[in-house]
């Protein structure tokens, strides 16, 4: 390839990557919902056991990039922000995919009084403004588990999940139950959202993350286009002594316990009622340009950067 080429190649995806951009800040702007930024680099690592951070060794001391502005985004709601939304980059230890790059850009937002079902609209409104246009498949976690399995999650037995999953995972017997539903949603759920878009409208009390939970169900969903995870959302729990246990098991799941941020939990009672959602930015200007691999669609990929 010749170096014009090269450079007409760049400037075409910068510009497609601009537009798209373009297109979601319009969308919030229609929405009255307003843009903010926090830092990249953060004192107080993220708390998530499914996470693996990255640290940095600072003349500060340890300092960790964060892995989603959620904590910080929190603390401006708390503090009267209303409605905002936010386009940042973020860091996550994990190998490189067809659909995941070590650093990405992420579009998280928060609505003030929206319920789990309205925000799932507005997610699925979004998916269309930019241009994707599918058929829509709305089911709990629980019923998809129990369709493609036919085990119910929830009085499912450890013994049964071990006799679905035999000949399918190595060692098995070490995983734990929690790590056994992953593993079935995995092989059996997933390869059934293959094509269109598929919403899991609420999850199984235990995967409720800092979502509220009602009843049988943590109100928290997650949206798939195409087979590729796209949104993860919660109705916002702000119970400082609910979020510290869920954190403190959590903390049990890794070698090294993570310090929580006390801003953080301070801010929780002040936290007005709202729900949040964060996108794979990249991932869908990925599907909104018909590609398959995400390294296609940016301008750096982990291994050049």
């Amino acid at each position: 390839m010749s170096v014009g080429q090269t450079k007409l190649s760049i400037r075409l995806l910068l510009e497609k990557r601009a537009q798209f951009f373009e297109r979601v800040r319009s969308f919030f702007s229609t929405k009255k919902v307003l843009e903010v930024d926090t830092p990249v680099l953060v004192s107080f690592p993220p708390n998530d056991a499914n996470i693996q951070i990255m640290k940095v060794l600072t003349s500060l001391g340890d300092r960790y990039l964060t892995s989603s502005p959620e904590y910080l985004m929190k603390r401006l709601l708390s503090e009267g922000s209303g409605d905002i939304f936010q386009l940042s980059h973020v860091y996550r230890d994990e190998p490189s995919s067809t659909i995941h790059s070590p650093f990405f850009m992420m579009l998280e937002w928060y609505r003030l009084s929206f319920s789990i079902d309205q925000l799932e609209n507005e997610v699925l409104e979004l998916i269309q403004e930019v241009g994707i246009e599918r058929n829509i498949h709305r089911k709990s976690y629980r019923d998809r588990f129990k369709e493609a399995t036919g085990l119910d999650p929830l009085p499912v037995e450890k013994s049964q999940l071990q006799a679905l999953l035999e000949n399918r995972v190595h060692q098995i017997e070490n995983l734990s139950f929690e790590e056994m539903i992953d593993a079935a949603f995995v092989l059996f759920v997933e390869p059934t959202m293959k094509k269109d878009i598929h919403v899991i409208s609420t999850f199984l009390p235990h995967q409720a993350a800092l979502a509220k939970i009602r009843g049988d169900d943590a109100l928290r969903f997650e949206i798939y286009v195409d087979g590729v995870e796209i949104a993860n959302g919660y109705e916002e729990l702000s119970d400082p002594v609910e979020i510290r246990k869920r954190f403190d098991l959590w903390n049990r799941q890794h070698k090294t316990p993570l310090n929580v941020d006390p801003r953080f939990l301070d801010a929780l009672p002040s936290l007005p009622p709202a729900s949040g959602v964060a996108v794979g930015a990249d991932r869908l200007f990925m599907l909104q340009q018909k590609k398959e691999n995400i390294s296609s669609i940016l301008p750096f990929d982990f291994s050049a950067s």
